[in-house]
C-alpha cells in the first residue's frame, strides 16, 4: 500500500481541525443562542425561599453556562413565564403542566418527582389519585368542600361537581397545605375533602390519609394516576442541553440530592424520566374539567 503524500496528511489534519473549529462552534452556539439558563420556581407568600445560590450553581456547573432563578408566586404566573420564554425550565404540579401544554403548545415533560414513604426507605412513591370523602352521616352535604390552595388554583372539584351534582354553590375551604385541609377535615371544620391517595413506583397503592375511619366514605377517584408534579422545559431547549439536565437530574449523589431537596421539599426521593404517556392522565383531567365549563 503506498504511503500517503505529506500534501494529504497536511489536508486531512486541516480538515479533522475544521471539523473540530465547528463541533465546538456549535456546543457554544446554543450556549450562546440561550445565554442565561433560567429556572422557574412557585413560591407562594409564606413559603421558606429554596437556597437559589445551590440550585444556581448546579444548573450552572452542568450545562456549562450561566443560570438563573426566576421565582413567581403561583403557576398561572409560571405558565405565562415559560410561555413568553422567560423561563426555560419550570417546575410544575401535574394539572398545572397540563393547564401549561393547554396555553402553550411549547412545553415538553422533561423528569417527575418521586417520593418516599415514613419508614419503608425502599418504597418510592411516582404518582398519586385524586379522591373526594365525606362523611357517611352526611349532613345532606353542608356544602362545605375543604382543599389544598394548589388544587383551589385550578378548580379540580368542578370536575367532581358536574359529575356527581354537587351544589353549585358549595362553598369552597382553601388550605395552604394538604395537611391542613385533612386536619381541618378530621375536626369536623369542612363536610367534603380533596384528597391525595400516594401509588408506589410498583404500582401499588399506599393510603396515608388519617381520614379512613368508618364514617367516611369516598365518592370519587381520579381513573389514572397522576404523576406527583412535571419539571419540564420548552421545547426549543437544545437536544444537548436536555441530555445534560436529565443526566443531573436522574444522578443519585450527595450534590445531586442536595439540590433535589431544594427544588422538591416534599417529593425529594429522586427523578425519573417523564413521557408524554406519563402526563396524559393530568391533561385528560385537566381537559375534562374544560368541557364542563364550556357546557355551564
Amino acid at each position: 500500500m503506498p504511503k500517503p503524500s505529506l500534501s494529504a496528511l497536511v489536508a486531512a489534519c486541516f480538515s479533522l481541525s475544521l471539523l473540530a473549529t465547528f463541533s465546538q462552534a456549535q456546543e457554544a452556539g446554543w450556549r450562546d443562542q440561550i445565554g442565561t439558563f433560567k429556572i422557574g420556581l412557585v413560591v407562594q407568600p409564606g413559603q421558606p425561599l429554596p437556597d437559589r445560590t445551590l440550585i444556581r450553581e448546579a444548573f450552572s456547573r452542568q450545562l456549562g453556562m450561566p443560570a438563573d432563578i426566576v421565582l413567581v408566586r403561583d403557576y398561572p404566573s409560571l405558565i405565562d413565564a415559560q410561555a413568553s420564554g422567560r423561563v426555560d425550565y419550570a417546575i410544575y404540579s401535574s394539572l398545572a403542566y397540563a393547564a401549561g401544554t393547554r396555553f402553550c403548545k411549547c412545553v415538553s415533560p422533561l423528569v417527575m418527582p418521586l417520593g418516599r414513604v415514613d419508614g419503608e426507605e425502599n418504597l418510592r412513591v411516582a404518582g398519586q389519585k385524586i379522591l373526594i370523602r365525606e362523611r357517611s352521616n352526611g349532613a345532606a352535604r353542608l356544602r362545605r368542600l375543604v382543599a389544598a390552595q394548589d388544587t383551589v388554583s385550578f378548580h379540580a372539584w368542578d370536575l367532581v361537581r358536574a359529575e356527581y351534582g354537587f351544589p353549585a354553590d358549595m362553598k369552597i375551604l382553601p388550605a395552604p397545605t394538604q395537611e391542613e385541609a385533612r386536619k381541618l377535615f378530621a375536626e369536623n371544620k369542612a363536610d367534603m375533602i380533596l384528597d391525595w391517595e400516594l401509588v408506589s413506583l410498583e404500582g401499588e397503592r399506599i393510603q396515608l390519609s388519617e381520614n379512613s375511619d368508618d364514617g367516611i366514605v369516598l365518592v370519587w377517584e381520579s381513573g389514572a394516576i397522576l404523576p406527583l408534579g412535571i419539571h419540564a422545559v420548552r421545547k426549543n431547549v437544545p437536544a444537548e442541553a436536555r441530555k445534560l439536565l436529565l443526566s443531573m437530574m436522574e444522578g443519585e449523589d450527595t450534590t445531586s440530592l442536595e439540590l433535589f431537596e431544594q427544588l422538591e421539599p416534599v417529593y425529594n426521593a429522586g427523578f425519573v424520566e417523564a413521557t408524554e404517556a406519563d402526563v396524559a392522565p393530568a391533561i385528560a383531567v385537566f381537559d375534562g374539567w374544560i368541557e364542563t365549563q364550556r357546557t355551564d
